[in-house]
């Protein structure tokens, strides 16, 4: 074989080395995707929308806090102590509630908590990115602001009224944090008053939060009540004009 030949054969065998590759390649690589259209094309869209909600919900949820948690306990004078607990069940701090069954916890980052007694688990809550309670469940509620341990949300203030002659008769209840809500009564004109004088009336605020509440009158205070979950709270009080 001349000189010439060798040139010719060896580029041969490169060219068909080149082309061997050039197709084994291709069989490695996937086929290009269609476009997507129709259902699929929304499907695929609907996902990725998704998908970057709950990314942004966990770096909100990574990046908040930590926050301090306010936590009632009506039952604080009980014989077991109670913790907080994680997501897991594993203790973090213990509750100490002080003589009007406050308790402070924290700091806390957002996430999936438990209150535990003893060996027993009473309830689970979710600290939310804002680091207020929410999701309760058990014995754990929350008014928004608060969570509450206790088996009943709310009970009632009654309150037994003394009142001098008839007419319109206006009462607010203030709770602890300075808001009321307002109750009227009346009593016609011409309505014979009771034995001895006077006209006795029962006014009820039911669904209250447990906690300290004050009746008042046109900025008065009159009579407090400490109401209780599931209880009624009852008092009696004598109106002047």
């Amino acid at each position: 074989m001349n000189s010439e030949s060798k040139h010719l054969a060896w580029a041969g065998a490169a060219l068909g080395l080149m082309v061997l590759s050039a197709g084994l390649f291709a069989r490695s690589r996937p086929p290009a995707r269609p476009p997507e259209t129709g259902t699929g094309a929304a499907l695929v869209e609907l996902t990725a929308d998704f998908e970057a909600e709950a990314a942004a919900v966990l770096a909100q949820e990574t990046q908040a806090g930590p926050f301090e948690l306010e936590l009632a306990v009506p039952d604080g004078g009980a014989a077991e102590r109670a913790f907080l607990c994680d997501g897991a069940g594993c203790p973090l701090e213990e509750i100490e509630p002080d003589a009007g069954g406050a308790a402070r916890l924290g700091p806390l980052a957002p996430g999936l908590y438990s209150v535990c007694r003893g060996s027993r688990e009473l309830g689970r809550f979710r600290l939310s990115p804002a680091g207020t309670p929410a999701e309760t469940a058990g014995q754990l509620w929350t008014d928004g602001t608060r969570l509450w341990l206790e088996r009943s949300p709310v009970g009632t203030a009654r309150f037994r009224l003394s009142l001098p002659g008839p007419g319109y008769w206006s009462f607010q209840l203030w709770d602890r944090d300075g808001r009321s809500r307002t109750r009227d009564l009346y009593i016609p004109e011409g309505e014979p008053p009771e034995a001895g004088g006077g006209y006795r009336r029962s006014l009820d605020f039911p669904g209250l939060a447990p906690g300290l509440y004050t009746l008042a009158r046109a900025g008065r205070p009159l009579l407090q009540l400490t109401v209780r979950a599931g209880e009624t709270a009852a008092g009696e009080v004598n109106v002047e004009n």
